[in-house]
């Protein structure tokens, strides 16, 4: 018997095995088949992030019992149909390399979900289908797709279909389900399945797609659409970035009424009865409204399978036509219209070329986007002339996958009937909420019934109407600055922790005929104690002349700066005089006495102080004051573009509802009163370089916090930069990278050791992000509520603590030559200090990059996570033992809560749902605080904590208070230009009892505030774990009110044009607190 007569005789089942070996024999000795430029792209994110499932596809189908049982026999020819679903891809670093596999099986994985009530069954539906959707392919392993099927009743089954994107498209998908479903139905009811037209080997696709002829200049044509587009639009997303989004996605649809569809339908008339380009035109009109941008491209799907021979293929053919249209000039709705139908015409009129081939000639750099050209796709399926009238186009738009896969931040497909129009929209589920999507489609309909009745209207006119979210405004103070500052930028930060901000730039204050100091040369003075302390006043304080007789406070000193000089002082003497000598000299020449009186061993002190100041001199005499770093000024190169006037765009919103503004200065400084910081003991090295290294304390804490509340965007900082005149993109960017290059907390990501305590994970420097969004285009209203919307977007948006990055910048075009930079940072690595330190390194940077200068920034001598490292090895042992000592004899029998009067019962468990009371002091009582402070030897926060204690005494009837106030500890200068979380609470106990008189009082606060700078290194984390108080879920341990001061001699309080909103969160960590800053206009306050 001749082969051929052999062949004749085999059953199709065995000519279909044996086809099947044939081409798995062929195939074993073929490596490097040809590939798609998608394959390559897809191979290469793939590579970037191999865990990765955003690649994934999925689609699903229903089975009857009886197709089921021929499930088997179907997926058999359908693997050895289809080449695609043969493929797999060596693991090589270098290149991609695909290959057909010699074993191709697939068993589906199966559950029986019969036993479940409906209710859970349909929770188990998309538990599992979402379990499949999101884990990811070993593209070494064919076949690169999966199937679940899952029985629901005893004769009813879902398949389910996940499927890589390297061997698959949507098309396929669709492809690969009807034909299981055909086969499966033929083989379980006993008959052969129906012989389709063979597809092509997808490779020999591939390689003709990569050799594509030119002939008519499709692809030339496409590059000149799109060689200067812009980085694709971004919609404001509630739920976060779209870089590190998922793929799940979500459905929402709506009915366009009647009348609208009627007038849309009217104006097809104009572009030959063709609804595609009016609709096109109104989702960009739509698009351009919610983002800003005036040139969009938006993605038009296309199968790529009009050639007969590619019906069936399975392969990643399927393209999208990239249509760009350009909004600018304030258009008119019938011009939009008919510039889409000649673009949309020429488009469809060819083959979808390759996204990725385009991207790699126009923008290489964005190839780690997924989709580098746009984010936004349309779809019309238009059902008004094929049969299907009675069709409810609502229930098909409405129908909701088991798993999404949401490919495009938002996919909108029109279903258009004779009489009937409804919108489908299929967003990523990660970066919009149900609400807002619901909210911006109720919106989407009044746009389009304005479309549809004034096509004449230029786009400027339209309105989208109000958005119906509630908003969590402020009721703060809006500030700018009177006049434009060269090359710095004012900063507002939305704080929701319990930080303080900095201070503004110290001012050179004129000195009356100062009684002069001794001018001796180093060493050689007749008190080197005194030559010491003289030293630090000149540095520190913002002074150029100093004189023996004059206060510390009264030249313009607060009680960082007294800590900064105490430790100093150490450092010069070796040895530790109290820090409340500081506060109770009455001069320079009284403290330098005290001191002397103080310390132990003062001819060992003296001959230290010598030694200091002998090295200081040799080293350049004094080093540069602070006050010269902080009013130095910047002058901006000419080429250089630089921020200009910037104004407060967050409003310092906190989580306890303060609102305050943070000028810029180069060296900050933290708040009078609540600050102070204790150098490290010398007997403690700094420096260690270490892969992981411990997280402070303060660390920990937020990172349990955030294990109790994973995906809360409470412990969030925000702040917000404005440039004026040209803006260089690639110097902020670049400048944007160093920082974080230079600074490791901005690339610090948290994961727990073997004992589940915190550890610091220090990861390679990467590109920051900056996603812009033009406004350009909404007049100042609807500008300054978009601006707003932003900005609490960033503020609600959470951080993800175990795989970062945990800063997030945005940029938004607020005007022609003007643009607003928010950037967002979680806690655990910033404290509000940091921002100052951001800021002035970003100007000096971008100032620098603009000009094509490298970075002026010195080396870093310290690291956070030295400062780690220290303040574990420091609290321990007698160190630790003295701390602790200290605090529970001074809170030892105070009261666990302070009970104000309430409207309603304090809840069980915090809510932290808060509000916001803003009032102003006028300068006159402010200067009658700051007069009694000198008298008293004081500062305004210990009088104003004094104040504070009165109101709350009598409203709570109670004379022993227990009140919060933050502090930052950086008393060491090489810590001052860190960025770091080194933010502390210090709990401040005020006896109230005997009837003091308010003189007396502030005396008591002074004292038990010096007491408590003075015991500061102690954490409050740990000082809580040490004294165990009684745990309530219901209100903060140890103390629930805060009193924080702040000083910004910059703040100018008269802006009535300010357009950019104060911003307040809407949450509160403490029942009650007082925030005051200070500014040259009074003293702005907020409960």
């Amino acid at each position: 018997m001749s082969l051929q007569e052999h062949l004749r005789q085999l059953s199709p089942g065995h000519k279909r095995q044996l086809l099947a070996r044939l081409l798995q024999s062929h195939s074993a000795a073929r490596d490097g088949l040809p590939y798609s430029y998608d394959q390559e792209q897809a191979w290469s994110l793939h590579r970037s992030a191999p865990d990765s499932s955003r690649a994934n596809l999925g689609a699903a189908i229903y089975l009857p019992g009886a197709a089921v049982s021929g499930l088997h026999s179907a997926l058999a020819d359908v693997i050895a149909a289809h080449e695609s679903l043969r493929l797999a891809f060596r693991n090589d670093s270098l290149r991609i390399r695909p290959f057909l596999a010699d074993e191709c099986r697939l068993h589906p994985a199966s559950f029986d979900l019969r036993p479940l009530a409906e209710a859970r069954r349909a929770e188990a539906i998309h538990r599992i289908t979402r379990e499949q959707l999101l884990a990811p392919f070993d593209l070494n392993e064919a076949p690169l797709f999966r199937l679940t099927l899952l029985q629901l009743e005893p004769a009813q089954y879902l398949l389910f279909l996940t499927a890589h994107e390297i061997v698959s498209d949507a098309w396929s998908l669709l492809i690969l389900l009807q034909e299981i479903s055909d086969r499966a139905h033929a083989y379980g009811g006993g008959f052969p399945a129906n012989d389709r037209p063979a597809a092509p080997a997808f490779s020999r696709v591939a390689a003709e797609m990569r050799s594509r002829p030119d002939d008519d200049g499709r692809f030339q044509y496409w590059l000149e659409r799109l060689r200067d587009a812009p980085e694709p639009a971004r919609l404001p997303g509630t739920n976060g970035l779209a870089d590190k989004r998922s793929i799940l996605g979500r459905v929402h649809s709506i009915e366009v009424p009647a009348t609208t569809y009627a007038g849309l339908r009217s104006l097809s008339s104009e572009t030959g009865d063709s609804l595609v380009p009016v609709l096109f035109a109104a989702y960009a009109v739509w698009l351009h409204l919610r983002t800003g941008a005036e040139d969009l491209v938006v993605g038009v799907p296309a199968p790529n399978r009009e050639q007969p021979e590619r019906l069936g293929l399975v392969g990643p053919i399927g393209g999208y036509l990239p249509i760009r249209l350009n909004l600018s000039g304030d258009p008119t709705f019938a011009e939009l219209q008919g510039a889409a139908f000649p673009l949309l015409s020429e488009a469809l009129g060819g083959a979808a070329p390759s996204v990725a081939e385009l991207a790699r000639s126009l923008a290489p750099e964005r190839l780690v986007d997924r989709h580098p050209l746009f984010r936004h796709t349309f779809f019309l399926q238009d059902f008004s002339q094929n049969g299907t009238a009675r069709r409810d186009l609502k229930a098909m738009a409405s129908w909701q996958p088991v798993a999404l896969a949401a490919q495009h931040d938002l996919s909108l497909t029109f279903l258009a009937g004779p009489n009937q129009l409804v919108v489908r929209a299929e967003y990523a589920a990660d970066l919009f909420d149900a609400k807002t999507v619901r909210d911006w489609f109720e919106q989407f309909l009044v746009l389009l019934a304005q479309l549809a009745a004034a096509p004449e209207r230029p786009i400027s006119t339209l309105r989208t109407a109000e958005d119906a979210t509630p908003r969590r405004d402020g009721a703060g103070v809006t500030q700018s600055q009177p006049h434009p500052v060269p090359a710095a930028a004012s900063v507002s930060v939305s704080r929701q922790a319990d930080v303080s901000a900095p201070l503004p730039p110290p001012r050179k204050a004129p000195l009356e005929s100062p009684r002069p100091t001794s001018e001796s040369s180093a060493g050689q003075g007749e008190d080197p104690i005194f030559e010491v302390l003289h030293a630090a006043w000149r540095e520190f304080l913002p002074v150029d002349v100093v004189g023996i007789d004059q206060n510390f406070f009264e030249l313009g000193g607060h009680s960082l700066l007294a800590m900064q000089v105490h430790s100093l002082l150490i450092e010069a003497l070796g040895v530790e005089a109290p820090l409340r000598l500081q506060f109770e000299a009455a001069d320079l020449g009284d403290l330098a006495q005290r001191v002397r009186e103080e310390i132990p061993n003062v001819a060992a002190a003296v001959e230290s102080a010598r030694a200091w100041l002998r090295k200081r001199g040799a080293n350049g005499a004094a080093r540069t004051t602070a006050a010269a770093r902080a009013t130095a000024p910047t002058r901006e190169p000419a080429a250089a573009p630089s921020p200009a006037e910037s104004r407060d765009a967050f409003g310092h919103a906190r989580s306890d509802g303060a609102n305050g503004a943070l000028p810029s200065v180069p060296a900050p400084r933290e708040p009078a009163a609540a600050t102070g910081a204790k150098s490290p003991s010398p007997g403690v090295p700094l420096g260690r370089e270490v892969g992981r290294a411990p997280a402070s304390f303060a660390q920990q804490r937020l990172w349990f916090l955030d294990q109790l509340d994973p995906g809360s965007s409470f412990y969030n900082l925000h702040f917000a930069m404005k440039f004026a005149g040209p803006l260089d993109r690639a110097a902020l960017r670049g400048a944007l990278n160093e920082i974080v290059s230079r600074h490791e907390p901005l690339r610090t990501t948290f994961a727990a050791d073997d004992s589940g305590t915190p550890v610091q994970v220090i990861r390679e420097p990467f590109e920051v992000t900056l996603p812009r969004e033009d406004l350009r285009l909404l007049n100042a209203s609807d500008r300054s509520d978009a601006i707003r919307k932003r900005l609490m977007e960033e503020v609600n948006q959470p951080f993800n603590l175990a795989t970062g990055p945990l800063i997030r910048a945005r940029l938004l075009r607020t005007a022609p030559q003007e643009h607003l930079l928010a950037l967002s940072l979680h806690h655990i690595v910033v404290d509000v200090w940091s921002i100052r330190v951001l800021v002035d390194e970003l100007q000096k940077l971008y100032q620098n990059f603009g000009a094509g200068r490298p970075s002026p920034l010195p080396p870093l001598k310290t690291r956070y996570r030295d400062f780690a490292e220290w303040q574990h090895e420091m609290l321990r042992g007698d160190q630790l033992e003295e701390l602790v000592g200290y605090w529970r004899k001074q809170l030892d029998g105070a009261p666990a809560v302070l009970e104000l009067p309430a409207d309603r019962p304090r809840p069980p468990f915090q809510s932290f749902s808060g509000a916001m009371l803003s009032f102003e002091i006028d300068p006159q009582t402010v200067h009658g605080i700051s007069e009694l402070a000198r008298q008293e030897r004081a500062t305004p926060f210990m009088v104003l904590l004094a104040g504070f204690a009165v109101v709350l005494s009598r409203h709570a009837h109670r004379y022993d208070l227990v009140i919060g106030a933050p502090i930052i500890t950086r008393g060491r200068t090489d810590l001052e230009h860190l960025i770091g979380l080194f933010s502390n609470t210090l709990v401040l106990r005020l006896n109230l009892s005997g009837e003091p008189s308010f003189r007396e009082l502030v005396q008591r606060a002074r004292s038990v505030t010096v007491d408590a700078y003075a015991h500061q290194d102690l954490p409050f984390e740990k000082l809580v774990d040490e004294l165990q108080p009684e745990r309530n879920l219901g209100h903060n341990p140890l103390f629930q009110v805060m009193f924080s001061y702040d000083v910004d001699n910059e703040r100018d309080l008269q802006a009535p044009d300010d357009t950019l909103p104060a911003i307040h969160s809407g949450t509160s960590k403490f029942d009650f607190g007082l925030y005051c800053t200070q500014t040259r206009q009074g003293l702005v306050c907020a409960f």
